[in-house]
């Protein structure tokens, strides 16, 4: 027998566009229009080291005035050195710079810069670690619109982080998982700076601790004389806290925990489980804030139907909390439902509807439906 292997090489330099289109009804008021160019050498001098370079520049339209506005423009620098310390470590080295000029709000500047290295052991452990800055320059005096205030933390002009991260992960299918199991924990330290409403210097550091465990095993039950079913029961459990050594502060929004939605506990929409910032008129919740403490709980069955259909029937339960302190197993909200899932090529489509068993007066709905990529865990 023989047998003849064909190997071809792809060019080392490549380049790409991109096109995207997304309504922003808080931030921008209106439809923004996303061209993203991108470039780049997978294997520079034949060193196996490779680097990119994207550019994006965006344009709003703004339905109430009828005009064209240039919002955003950004530009992203990775490198990349595939052998650390003479072995095979790769080491990410990426570079940033964002233009906001928003509508209804200051303009501003972003930079931000950070190193990542990755280890993998074997097929199933990976370590990393990665040390980041983000510096914030203030354009104009105008006001910084909240909602996007809260997106980067304006008020901490520099934000410096160092984060371990490890995983251990056996599943052989990552869009339908089967007897296996993923454990991961991440560890972080942070240290900002910045200003007050009073123009006065602040600083802050706190610890990140976030860890979550997911199995999947048969589940076979038996109804009468019928053919055990092929089930799969998927459970997870995640948990994350934020601890100060000094004073209790602020923590910057992006790095708070938030819950609820598609792929945490359905039944919520979209983070908004856990302290409100923003209520309506009602005293229903807009716009959670986040907190130090996170729960999430999930225990989901998955039964095969047809061809490529598949029923999610689940408990989801969780919860944020404002500060580790304020931990109550009280608070802990629970919902039910069922959800279907198509399996794609690129992965499962699935629906999703979930139901409140625990409803408070702040809830906007007693439930929720979700439309999502992939399994929720």
């Amino acid at each position: 027998v023989i047998l003849k292997v064909l190997i071809q090489e792809k060019e080392p330099r490549w380049i790409g566009f991109r096109l995207g289109m997304a309504y922003e009804e808080q931030t921008s008021y209106g439809n923004k229009l996303e061209f993203t160019a991108q470039a780049g050498h997978r294997n520079l001098f034949g060193t196996a080291r490779s680097v990119s370079l994207s550019v994006t520049p965006s344009i709003t339209y703004d339905i109430e005035k009828n005009k064209f506005y240039d919002t955003e423009y950004k530009v992203y620098f990775n490198f990349v050195e595939p052998w650390i310390g003479n072995t095979r470590t790769p080491g990410i080295l990426s570079a940033s710079y964002e233009q906001y000029r928003p509508l209804n709000s200051g303009h501003f500047d972003l930079f931000s810069a950070s190193f990542n290295v990755k280890k993998k052991w074997n097929d199933y452990t990976q370590l990393s670690g990665a040390l980041s800055v983000d510096l914030v320059n203030l354009i104009n005096d105008v006001t910084i619109d909240p909602e996007i205030a809260a997106t980067i933390d304006i008020n901490k002009s520099k934000v410096y982080s160092l984060t371990f991260y490890g995983k251990r992960d056996n599943r052989k299918n990552l869009f339908t998982p089967t007897r296996s199991s993923y454990t991961d924990l991440s560890a972080g330290f942070s240290y900002s700076t910045g200003k007050d409403n009073e123009n006065k210097t602040i600083n802050n550091s706190y610890f990140t601790i976030i860890s979550s465990w997911q199995r999947y095993q048969p589940f076979r039950p038996k109804v009468f004389s019928l053919k055990r079913f092929n089930w799969t029961l998927a459970s997870r459990l995640k948990i994350g806290a934020i601890l100060e050594p000094g004073k209790k502060q602020a923590i910057p929004i992006n790095d708070r925990f938030f819950a609820g939605g598609a792929s945490s506990v359905r039944g919520y929409q979209e983070q908004l489980l856990g302290p409100a910032l923003l209520t309506d008129s009602k005293g229903k919740i807009v716009k959670a804030a986040g907190g130090k403490l996170l729960y999430l709980g999930n225990l989901e069955v998955r039964i095969p139907l047809v061809w490529v259909l598949m029923l999610e029937t689940f408990l989801d339960s969780g919860y944020v909390w404002p500060e580790v302190s304020s931990f109550s197993p009280a608070d802990i909200k629970l919902t039910t439902g069922l959800g279907m899932a198509v399996i794609t090529p690129l992965g499962p489509v699935r629906v999703d509807y979930g139901y409140k068993l625990i409803p408070s007066d702040t809830d906007p709905s007693p439930d929720a439906f979700h439309l999502g990529i992939y399994l929720a865990f």
